[in-house]
């Protein structure tokens, strides 16, 4: 059973007018109707105007002004998406009442929120004052942030990286402007601080304000009360009114409930849906974030808008802040390059579909799940973890729930738009949100508070739900306290997870955006960057989706399972498809019929357009008329069934019994921990040096050989370069690593002996010309050394390239020995040998040795999904091996070679020095370091595949010492006297 449960607390929204007052006459009448004509005129002034000259009267309109106004009147009666007057939105419970009645429906208004608005009335503030921006950041000698630029007459915002040479004056004001300062204060401060007169001081800051480097308080807010205008409540709304504005219909749940019998049904299909979506390919961009940063900047703490900067960081999908200079462009939408490269996956989810979708008997081959073929579902992948909280959008028709949406990163998300009309909506998602953060003390949930575009912003528009907020170039209303400026978040990779995290409260940060807006429209790096965060490990989506299962079809069926129905049949009918219905005469019955059975349309139909829905009955020829002027001339449509409620105790009515399209949205919650709190320390400043050029001391190769040549090249290079620069004491240290980025390729750093690089670059140089003429090597290049400071500490980097060199001296005697037939053993001996030795050097031993391959296998294996049949193997693998590793274990196998042994012991005194030196370090470092180090030694070893083969050793220790405290454990009790 699904380890969710509900909050008591359901939303429902339903359209204006009930659904049975839905015909050709009744629109005749509501055009007479107050109500409709004012919804009308929010809608549309334009419309409304063309509808008072014609009197209002039907008779006296042309075809195109009758179907416009057919749709509203269609939305007015079938749709519950909130849109002005046209929709209502009503807190209710969930009880044992089989039915809702509402009432009380009120408008609520709020100023709208275009630009323009606000700009009329900023002459009310007399007394501007000002900050610093708060996206800046330093980058080498320069100031750089984030600025945002709207044309005149146009919604969307254009977002771009300034930069200003970093002077002592800018450094000053920065920490002067840190709060907000008036103008006059801040012409004194530049005054004093410079000795500039009044004048060139106000003409220095008329600069920075013109670039935004210190921004007005008069910038807009999104999220709370409004800074200008509070929200009024109009029960008699003027639609005269001079201002703009944006309204919501808000009702009350006069009595009843609805029955929590339906939560069942939804645990159930949330069970099913985890199940046939678990493997699904997730959104790649954090992947991909995490992968270009630690080849850029692995193991530190780098701050967010530095490392989303695409010249000193890694940006972000491509969304750079634009350039400026490039007009040339504007206007022109330039289509998205084909991904040809797509994953093509094939899972039991498919194959389950694909048989139940072919031999269903039912009309229109309906798909029937049950809880038997939803177990039999194994892809041997666990999936990830769905939500804290999360919503379900659903109706409930004759019985059956159709969930329209289930998932979303938290609860808030759909119902973040109706704070600021209802209290009691406010109230409760500030409970969801207050739930969340009990479930996961030591990390901050922030809201993100953006302006995307002003035609969008009242959507997004909410109340504080959230205890601290993330504002980008947009206003908080928050004390300063409980804001988290860009410039105070930082970055970092801790076991490929991408941790955000506040400098000045240290501590983890956890992104959330209470708006069901889709934030992928919007191109500012920061802000998706955010967004996406959310996402980060969690499965968000739960909505099935066939047409992301076999693509391409014209038809799809409808899916239940249970008392749910999870995907309804859809038809996507192109030119081929249309011709007959569009060339259809709707007052001949037998053509009718002949075409709707041809295309097996059900008798009603929504014609659907994103999350726009126009409802048909296709036995009417009036509405069967409209539908076919409105599809007239398009190329492709959507076509969804409609599920007509024939109940005569529907779910939803008025006070007068008439029934309504109701629509609820629940919200799931599941206890226990979902983000770990994580501790960014601050390091003390490097004593070490973290890039490295050519010529200050290091020289670092990359050098492209196929995996099987690699061995060999670094003989060649070792016997007639390296060695001899060794010996020389030309070279004091070197060691390599194998890589793949993305083609595989050797690393080789040296470290130099002062103003000696030169002789060392010609040396290999030498070498490398005449390994690229024998085909040995297909490519190299020199590159900057970026020494991994954070990973292995400030303090004790040179203890660990002494390792690195040591390890590596060792490995290259082991290939020579090999090429020589002088290492007898089988070569996995001497990789246990050999991690052994390091684990011996940590003074790890019996229990605590266990614990360490235990902790470090069970890594390695969730790196591999932790698959059933990957332990099958892996046990079967030991199996095979359990002899050769007890006679490793007793020593009759000599793994330690006389001409190995030199280097061995080096090896291992490079350990213990280390180790020695770090005693009084926690068991967790320890356990880290060593994991490192074997990891290095055993990546050196392997010429492919490292990761899987380094996962079969630790298991294979792991399994081995196990077995070994379990026969000295049972030695023990056997000699205990009687």
């Amino acid at each position: 059973m699904s380890e969710y449960a509900f909050f008591p607390t359901l939303i429902v929204r339903n359209p204006a007018f009930s659904y049975q007052d839905y015909s050709l006459k009744n629109l005749e009448e509501a055009l007479q109707n107050p109500y409709f004509k004012k919804a009308i005129k929010l809608a549309s002034v334009s419309l409304y105007e063309q509808l008072e000259k014609k009197g209002f009267l039907l008779e006296h309109m042309d075809t195109k002004m009758r179907t416009t106004l057919w749709k509203y009147f269609n939305r007015l009666c079938f749709r519950p998406t909130p849109f002005g007057l046209f929709a209502a939105t009503s807190v209710m419970q969930w009880g044992v009442a089989e039915q809702a009645v509402l009432t009380n429906f009120k408008a609520h208004t709020m100023v709208d929120f275009e630009f323009g608005v606000q700009q009329q009335l900023l002459p009310l503030f007399q007394h501007r004052r000002f900050q610093v921006n708060t996206t800046i950041y330093t980058a080498g000698r320069e100031f750089r942030f984030l600025t945002a630029w709207r044309e005149p007459n146009e919604s969307d915002r254009k977002f771009f990286i300034k930069s200003i040479v970093k002077i002592p004056i800018l450094q000053k004001i920065i920490a002067f402007c840190h709060s907000l300062k008036t103008y006059p204060s801040i012409v004194s401060f530049i005054g004093a601080e410079t000795g500039l007169t009044v004048a060139e001081a106000e003409k220095l800051l008329e600069t920075l304000i013109s670039i935004q480097f210190l921004v007005d308080d008069h910038d807009v807010n999104i999220i709370g009360d409004d800074y200008f205008v509070s929200h009024n409540d109009a029960p008699d709304l003027d639609t005269d009114q001079a201002a703009p504005c944006y309204l919501n219909l808000i009702g009350e749940c006069y009595s009843g409930s609805l029955h929590t019998r339906y939560q069942r049904t939804i645990k159930k299909a949330v069970d099913c849906l985890h199940i046939l979506l678990k493997n699904a390919p997730l959104d790649k961009p954090m992947q991909r974030f995490v992968t270009a940063f630690n080849r850029k900047f692995e193991g530190q703490r780098i701050p967010l808008l530095y490392a989303l900067d695409p010249e000193t960081g890694i940006g972000y999908e491509g969304l750079e802040a634009e350039i400026e200079g490039q007009d040339l462009l504007d206007g022109i939408n330039w289509s998205a390059k084909a991904d040809y490269n797509l994953p093509v996956y094939w899972s039991s989810a498919h194959s389950l579909l694909l048989e139940k979708w072919n031999t269903s008997t039912l009309a229109r081959k309906t798909i029937v799940l049950t809880p038997g073929d939803i177990s039999a579902i194994d892809d041997n992948i666990q999936g990830a973890p769905t939500p804290q909280t999360m919503s379900t959008l659903f109706k409930v028709v004759n019985g059956q729930v159709i969930v329209e949406s289930i998932g979303g990163i938290t609860g808030t998300a759909l119902i973040g738009r109706f704070t600021p009309f209802d209290e009691k909506i406010a109230g409760f998602a500030k409970e969801v949100a207050d739930f969340e953060a009990a479930q996961n003390p030591g990390v901050i949930f922030a809201e993100i508070a953006h302006i995307c575009e002003s035609h969008t912003a009242n959507i997004n528009r909410r109340q504080h739900i959230y205890a601290y907020e993330i504002p980008v170039l947009t206003r908080s209303v928050l004390p300063e306290s409980k804001q988290f400026t860009p410039s105070d978040l930082y970055v970092s990779i801790v076991n490929d997870e991408i941790i955000l995290f506040s400098e000045s409260m240290q501590k983890r940060v956890i992104p959330r955006l209470s708006s069901a807006f889709n934030f992928k429209r919007n191109h500012l790096s920061l802000y998706r960057f955010l967004c996406d965060l959310q996402f980060q490990g969690i499965n968000g989506n739960l909505n099935l989706d066939l047409k992301n299962y076999f693509p391409g079809m014209n038809f799809y069926p409808r899916v239940q399972f249970g008392d749910s129905i999870l995907y309804l049949a859809t038809w996507y009918l192109s030119r081929i498809e249309l011709t007959d219905l569009q060339s259809l005469n709707p007052t001949l019955p037998a053509e009718v019929n002949r075409i709707i059975e041809k295309l097996s349309l059900p008798r009603w139909i929504a014609l659907t357009s994103h999350d726009n829905q126009l409802v048909f009955d296709l036995m009417s020829t009036e509405q069967l008329t409209v539908f076919l002027t409105i599809i007239k001339g398009q190329k492709k449509i959507t076509i969804k069934e409609h599920l007509y409620e024939i109940t005569d105790t529907p779910l939803v009515k008025d006070e007068g019994g008439k029934p309504y399209a109701g629509q609820f949205i629940a919200t799931l919650y599941r206890r226990g921990r979902t983000y770990a709190a994580t501790n960014l320390a601050r390091h003390p400043p490097a004593k070490s040096t973290r890039r490295i050029v050519p010529g200050d001391g290091w020289v670092y190769y990359k050098v492209y050989i196929h995996p099987s040549r690699q061995n060999e090249v670094l003989l060649i290079l070792y016997k007639r370069c390296i060695a001899p620069l060794c010996g020389q004491n030309t070279v004091m240290q070197w060691f390599f690593i194998r890589y793949t980025d993305p083609e595989p390729h050797l690393r080789i750093r040296l470290k130099v002996k002062k103003d000696l690089d030169a002789t060392v670059i010609a040396s290999l140089n030498h070498q490398l010309k005449q390994c690229l003429k024998n085909g040995l090597v297909a490519d190299y290049l020199i590159a900057i050394y970026e020494r991994e400071l954070e990973r292995y500490g400030h303090l004790t980097m040179d203890s660990f390239e002494q390792i690195f060199f040591k390890s590596s001296e060792l490995n290259i005697r082991f290939f020579k020995a090999l090429i020589k037939n002088e290492v007898m053993p089988p070569n996995l001996l001497i990789i246990f040998s050999n991690v052994s030795l390091i684990m011996e050097n940590f003074n790890f031993f019996g229990v605590q040795r266990l614990s360490f391959l235990t902790q470090v296998t069970h890594s390695l294996l969730c790196e591999f999904n932790d698959q059933a049949d990957l332990k099958y193997a892996l046990d079967s693998k030991y199996k095979q091996m359990k002899s050769l590793l007890t006679a490793w274990e007793n020593g009759d196998l000599m793994v330690k070679k006389a001409l190995l042994w030199k280097h061995s012991s080096d090896f291992a005194q490079s350990i213990r020095y280390l180790a020695q030196g770090t005693a009084r370090s926690k068991t967790d470092q320890q356990f880290k370091w060593a994991a490192d180090i074997i990891h290095m030694h055993l990546n050196r070893f392997f010429l492919s595949e490292q990761r899987k083969q380094e996962l079969v050793v630790y298991y294979l220790l792991m399994k081995h010492e196990s077995a070994k405290l379990a026969r000295t454990a049972n030695q023990a009790v056997s000699i205990i006297p009687a």
